[in-house]
């Protein structure tokens, strides 16, 4: 009888439960290993526990402008190898229902639980062992394969594994340290000598000490672009904006901040500006305005500056968000006799709004970044994602240098290195 491969799988969440099922399917006798007493913690949290799976909009020609990537040819190598529609498939042949928001994929129940419980039954059924309270501290290559030193994850005695013919790591990157993802698996990889970019945050909100309290708590739908010292575009997102008292968030602000983060890290001076009229053109923003003024009737006039500006953006901005813009271009303070005045005045306004322009000297950091960018290369790894540093040891998920931005696209990137490991 031919003899089973052993292999060791390190992480058990989306990436490392898809790898540790792809390996058993091909024969192996596989060990999962996870550091927390229950697997899977980052799934639950996603999508604010909806679980956004994967996005309709992945295709060859969109991957570009939604991952992050060093080198982009490698990783439209391996999105080629596992559309969206290979993605699908594989959780409904775990039997897990599905709908679209959008172009969103999602489970039908919106429950994250139900996506982790189904990856847990398929990893059950292709025989894998699930090891969890087994948090790995070294990984060692000897002359007969991999050996683990694992012990609880506080501490206390430790154990060795092995040997392994071959081991995955699967886990995770720097985000969300809580469920387990705090770099660990990272500094194993360095210490045997795999080049590793330092980890920084993404998909979190973007610090900014120009943002006053008035704002806290305000929402706006518009676009957020980022410059850089020269005024060069780094990157730029639209849709619905969130503030705090010193940040910005929502999923544009999301969407941006790895460049923010990368920038920031090399002391490079970031800008954020906001234009809160995106989904109107500049003709239709100054008409709208004028249209208004002409059906206030002239017994209005002569009218103090911030009425009649509330007058006209009536249901256009927040309360908290209109005072502030009408606190920016000075019309509290002024009286205006006439429709002129008027009209200059809020065409001022309307100015301001579409280009608020916010110093960014930070990022909300790991605990409440969604993902972590940084990680291995592609250049590094096989078509397999065998690592070409230490042979036999493969590279999934989150430890990859790529990242996505928001809708489904990392837990996509995370199934496909997944199921693509092994060859």
């Amino acid at each position: 009888m031919e003899k089973r491969e052993k292999i060791a799988v390190i992480g058990a969440g989306a990436s490392g439960l898809a790898a540790a099922m792809t390996a058993a399917e091909k024969g192996a006798c596989v060990s999962l290993f996870e550091r927390k007493k229950e697997p899977g913690r980052k799934i639950l949290i996603t999508g604010n526990g909806k679980c956004n799976i994967g996005n309709r909009q992945i295709s060859h020609d969109t991957v570009p402008g939604c991952f992050y990537a060093d080198h982009p040819e490698r990783l439209l190598e391996l999105t080629d190898r596992f559309p969206v529609e290979a993605q699908i498939g594989f959780l409904e042949s775990l039997g897990l229902w599905l709908t679209e928001r959008g172009d969103g994929i999602y489970p039908r129940s919106m429950q994250a639980g139900d996506v982790l419980s189904a990856l847990l039954r398929g990893a059950k059924k292709a025989g894998v062992s699930l090891l969890c309270g087994s948090m790995v501290r070294e990984i060692e290559k000897g002359p007969d394969g991999f050996y683990l030193s694992l012990s609880k994850e506080e501490g206390g005695e430790i154990r060795r594994e092995g040997p392994f013919d071959k081991c995955i790591v699967s886990g995770g990157g720097s985000a969300a340290p809580k469920t387990g993802s705090d770099g660990n698996a990272g500094k194993m990889l360095r210490k045997l000598g795999i080049p590793f970019r330092d980890p920084l945050p993404a998909l979190c909100a973007l610090k900014s000490p120009e943002v006053p309290k008035l704002l806290s708590g305000v929402r706006a739908r518009g676009e957020i672009t980022l410059l850089g010292e020269k005024g060069e575009l780094l990157a730029a997102s639209k849709g619905e904006l969130q503030f705090s008292e010193g940040e910005i968030s929502g999923i544009p602000a999301f969407d941006v901040s790895h460049m923010a983060a990368r920038r920031i890290s090399e002391n490079r001076p970031v800008t954020a500006v906001l234009n809160l009229f995106a989904d109107h053109s500049p003709e239709e923003v100054r008409e709208g305005i004028k249209g208004r003024i002409s059906r206030m009737p002239d017994a209005r006039f002569p009218v103090e500056g911030r009425e009649a500006l509330e007058e006209i953006f009536v249901g256009c901005f927040w309360d908290r968000l209109l005072s502030f813009l009408i606190r920016e271009t000075g019309a509290e303070n002024r009286i205006y006799p006439g429709r002129l005045q008027v009209s200059d005045a809020a065409q001022s306004l309307a100015a301001r709004a579409g280009a608020l322009r916010f110093r960014i000297a930070g990022t909300a950091g790991f605990d409440r970044a969604q993902v972590s960018q940084g990680g291995v290369p592609l250049t590094e790894v096989s078509e397999n994602l065998e690592s070409l540093t230490v042979p036999g040891l493969y590279i999934t998920g989150e430890l990859l240098d790529v990242d996505g931005i928001c809708g489904g696209y990392n837990l996509y990137f995370a199934l496909l290195t997944g199921r693509l490991v092994l060859g």
